[in-house]
C-alpha cells in the first residue's frame, strides 16, 4: 500500500469566531427594546382600556352650557 495517506490527527480545526462586543451589545439591545415593546403593548392593549375614567373636563367653550353638551 502507499505510504500516502490522509492523517486527520494533524489537521488543526479551524477557530470559531465568537461574536465581538458590538455585536453582543447590539443583539442585547434589541432583546431589551423588544422586550420594551412587548410590555408596551400589554399596557396600551389590555391595561389601559380596563381603567376607568374619573372626570371629564372641557375648557374653552364658555358659550355652551354643560347641559347641551351632555
Amino acid at each position: 500500500m502507499s505510504d500516502s495517506g490522509l492523517f486527520l490527527d494533524d489537521v488543526v480545526p479551524e477557530k470559531v469566531d465568537s461574536p465581538n462586543k458590538i455585536e453582543r451589545a447590539l443583539k442585547w439591545s434589541v432583546v431589551a427594546l423588544a422586550v420594551i415593546l412587548a410590555a408596551e403593548a400589554v399596557w396600551f392593549l389590555i391595561v389601559v382600556p380596563c381603567m376607568p375614567l374619573r372626570a371629564v373636563e372641557i375648557f374653552g367653550a364658555d358659550s355652551i352650557s354643560r347641559g347641551t353638551l351632555y
